[in-house]
């Protein structure tokens, strides 16, 4: 006689085998534990028989294949049988960017990488406002820290050179630039020099402010229905700074 085994523990189908005869009770069979004579019905595609209660059922089976962690989007190798939903698995790849899943699909966190595209373009904003070298009349001069301290003062003096009457013309210091050539600096050279770092910390901030209202009106034609949030999240992302 047939039997159908299955496992212990899950009651998947593990194969048939032949019943002994029981040499005790002539015309009967020996049925070990885990082991039926129903048979179970033909496996399908991602679908395996398991026998509980008596019954054989057909349970999604994809074990072996690559599914995506509900919770955190990592992708793993399914070892369970069962629905995937059960699992907390899906077979639907995230997107490359924050995403939650909602049962159905994975859900854009618009909000979320707005926020993490506005940092970033403040980092790039506030990286190119201390970029060093600083180009002045032709001359690169260190811009570190502690060189914006130093040219710090030196613009000071001259500001208070120029509110005493000193010309403008006055040699205030010898600079060491940062090639390691130096240059005479004036009094009207530092206030000048102060007047290219507002310029160019003005260039920077209007560059900031631009981009961050393209990133704003993507987000608003989401709200307004002429933009997928996919679509708005991928926009979002290729911003770069200029």
């Amino acid at each position: 006689m047939e039997i159908y085994n299955y496992d212990a523990q899950s009651g998947v189908l593990r194969g048939s085998s032949i019943a002994d005869p029981n040499p005790v009770a002539p015309g009967t069979y020996l049925i070990p534990a885990f082991a039926t004579t129903i048979e179970p019905p033909g496996a399908t595609t991602n679908k395996t028989p398991v026998f509980a209660s008596d019954v054989w059922s057909l349970i999604d089976d994809y074990r072996g294949q690559t599914a995506y962690n509900t919770a955190t989007g990592k992708a793993e190798t399914v070892n369970e049988i069962g629905q995937l939903s059960t699992l907390g698995l899906t077979l639907i790849a995230p997107p490359d960017y924050p995403a939650t899943w909602n049962e159905t699909r994975w859900v854009g966190d618009l909000a979320g990488v707005m926020a993490a595209k506005i940092d970033e373009l403040k980092a790039a904003r506030n990286a190119a406002e201390a970029a060093t070298p600083f180009v002045y009349d032709g001359s690169n001069f260190d811009y570190d820290s502690l060189s914006r301290e130093r040219i710090d003062a030196a613009v000071s003096a001259a500001t208070i050179a120029a509110v005493s009457g000193t010309a403008t013309s006055a040699v205030l210091a010898t600079w060491v630039l940062a090639d390691n050539t130096s240059r005479e600096m004036t009094v009207a050279d530092w206030l000048a020099f102060r007047q290219a770092e507002v310029s160019r910390s003005a260039i920077c901030h209007a560059t900031y402010n631009t981009l961050k209202e393209r990133v704003e009106a993507l987000a608003a034609e989401v709200i307004a229905g002429t933009k997928t949030e996919a679509a708005a999240i991928t926009a979002i992302n290729a911003i770069v700074w200029a």
